[in-house]
């Protein structure tokens, strides 16, 4: 039994190896991590920088999704012409010591009994008279302008003696006026050193009336009489140059304009003893008129630099009103001039 023989040396074998001492085999080796190899990897690249943003030019301000027109945009207010903080109210009150005159060549037609007369009465001189007003305003934020209201009074009469239709009379002429105003008026418009000039625009009433009557013996008179009552637009600008040697000072003016529409009503009354009998009579009339207004005003304002809360203004006035009687074939025209005092506060 050749393989028999075979297994049993070499289980044999195994047992003379299993038998050798254990210091003959080499000692087990502890494995670690694996190792990738040594090359070095490659350096990574610098992380790029990004420079700081340029200075950004604020966007121009937009109203109502347009740009501002240039006398809208802020302005530094110079200083000796501060007009008060904004949002801030302000009051004018003036007075005007002026003289009226009413250039009117009224006449219209009646009827005495049976007879027609052209009714004539002349003017008399007004005397001198005060002119009072008021200003409220107030002050737009941002620079932005003013809002104002005014109300201004005239009224006068003077006496003299005419010869009317040949009758010696005392005419009295009598005169009152009523005007207000609504408007807007804007910021300083120029960068001109020592210079203020604004612009403004609104609206306004005139209610003017005027009359004469002439008074003689046995119940003679003639009268004439003409109410005007309009509104329409007004334009104006305002000009201050500051006086440099007098901190404060300045030179102030004012021009105004006006284009008015509106209702006239004319009245013409006589009476006259005819054949022992007197007689009255009246007629009138009515028309829708356009008249006109010019005012200025020249002279010095001042506000103290230690209270530019405060304003005094004083100086030439001047308004003229063009067509206050033209009912064809009347016209007439009123026109007054004098001195004018205002002050001025702002809160």
């Amino acid at each position: 039994m050749p393989a028999r023989g075979a297994n049993w040396m070499a289980l044999a074998a195994l047992a003379a190896i299993a038998a050798c001492a254990p210091g003959q085999f080499p000692p087990p080796v502890a494995l670690g991590p694996p190792q990738f190899g040594t090359e070095a990897l490659p350096a990574l690249p610098p992380v790029p920088t990004i420079p700081p943003a340029p200075d950004m030019v604020p966007p121009p301000a937009f109203a109502n999704g347009m740009p501002l027109p240039a006398w809208l945009e802020s302005k530094p207010k110079p200083a000796w012409s501060s007009m008060g903080p904004d949002g801030s109210i302000w009051i004018d009150g003036a007075v005007g010591i002026v003289y009226p005159a009413v250039g009117q060549k009224l006449q219209g037609e009646v009827a005495l009994g049976s007879l027609p007369v052209t009714v004539i009465a002349p003017q008399a001189k007004l005397d001198w008279t005060g002119m009072p007003g008021i200003t409220l305003g107030y002050h737009i934020p941002e620079n932005g302008g003013a809002f104002l209201a005014r109300y201004q009074l005239l009224a006068s009469q003077g006496t003299d003696p005419f010869l009317v239709d040949g009758v010696s009379t005392s005419v009295t002429s009598r005169l009152n006026t009523n005007i207000i105003d609504l408007g807007y008026l804007t910021n300083n418009l120029v960068k001109a050193p020592r210079y203020d000039i604004r612009a403004g625009f609104g609206a306004r009433y005139n209610g003017v009336y005027f009359d004469s009557v002439a008074g003689g013996a046995n119940g003679f008179f003639r009268k004439v009489a003409n109410f005007y009552s309009g509104a329409g637009p007004t334009a104006r600008i305002d000009l201050m140059r500051q006086v440099a040697l007098v901190p404060g000072l300045a030179l102030s003016g004012h021009v105004e304009a006006g284009v008015l529409i509106g209702n006239m009503d004319q009245t013409f009354a006589a009476g006259q003893t005819i054949g022992g009998i007197l007689y009255n009579s009246q007629s009138e009339l009515n028309r829708s008129v356009t008249t006109y207004d010019l005012k200025v005003n020249a002279g010095l304002s001042y506000r103290p630099p230690s209270a530019e809360f405060f304003q005094v203004f004083a100086g030439y006035t001047f308004e003229e009103f063009f067509n206050v009687g033209g009912i064809s074939p009347s016209s007439a025209n009123l026109i007054y001039q004098g001195v004018l005092l205002s002050f001025r506060l702002d809160y």
